[in-house]
């Protein structure tokens, strides 16, 4: 018997973290073709827009958003928690879009991966305030210290799950699949420091598991292109949006086919 499933299509956000502007720009793309989600998986970056989305804000909107407010500022530092940038002293940039939302009061179906450190498995958020599982969701390893949620530490999701593939096609009939975690080509000096180091040990550790779901996908984008970009490349933000829309104008024909649209 087949299971029914209660979208007609959904959308799965890998983390990648500035690169998941690419994320945005094909939001773009099918926001103009008239074209959207109304299940949304995501991690990290992935979650990050995802959450705003869901939210109601639009692609345009949320890039926005995300370039006025530096989440990397200098007073987020803090010295004395496990991580370098402290979590929730980044929570008054998130509160005014998410206060008084809940994950119940969404149009959109959103689900936030992130990772229960304590216990070492992977958490899904689904229901209750949206703020706290995104920064958890968000919590870089080793850059943003981990995010206390009901007497439990989380973390980025992207530590189990970067491509939360199986969340959406559990639930929806077809789905879009945006990769944004190439492995670029690099040479031992381009390791010089601790973050290059961390960031290159995390993305190994990710992309295995996660190209095993591209197959799962009715549609999946991939741009290659962002191997050339940084994670925290914040400067190429705009460039890695283009890139993400023209890839999202070039699968409209496709996922309009497919779904017998006008």
């Amino acid at each position: 018997m087949k299971e029914n499933k209660k979208h007609n299509l959904g959308i799965v956000l890998a983390g990648g973290g500035v690169k998941g502007a690419a994320h945005l720009g094909v939001l773009q793309a099918l926001e103009e073709h008239k074209i959207r989600p109304t299940c949304v998986a995501g991690t990290s970056a992935g979650a990050l827009v995802g959450a705003f989305y869901a939210c109601g804000y639009s692609p345009k909107e949320i890039l926005e958003l995300v370039t006025k407010n530096n989440f990397f500022k200098l007073d987020a530092f803090s010295w004395t928690k496990p991580g370098m940038l402290d979590s929730f002293s980044l929570l008054d940039a998130f509160r005014p879009y998410f206060e008084n939302k809940t994950f119940e009061s969404l149009d959109i179906e959103l689900h936030i991966v992130a990772t229960d450190l304590v216990r070492g498995v992977e958490k899904v958020f689904t229901s209750g305030e949206i703020y706290r599982p995104l920064l958890a969701s968000c919590a870089f390893p080793f850059v943003f210290a981990p995010v206390e949620i009901e007497d439990t530490l989380y973390a980025d999701g992207g530590i189990i799950n970067n491509f939360p593939v199986e969340i959406v096609t559990a639930k929806s009939e077809n789905v879009l699949g945006i990769y944004v975690s190439p492995l670029r080509r690099i040479t031992k000096n381009q390791l010089n420091n601790t973050l290059d180091v961390t960031d290159r040990a995390y993305r190994i550790t990710n992309r295995y598991s996660s190209l095993k779901k591209l197959n799962d996908c009715t549609w999946i984008i991939n741009p290659v292109e962002l191997e050339n970009y940084g994670t925290f490349t914040i400067s190429k933000i705009m460039e890695i949006y283009e890139l993400g829309y023209q890839y999202g104008l070039e699968i409209i024909p496709k996922i309009k086919a497919d779904l017998k649209l006008d």
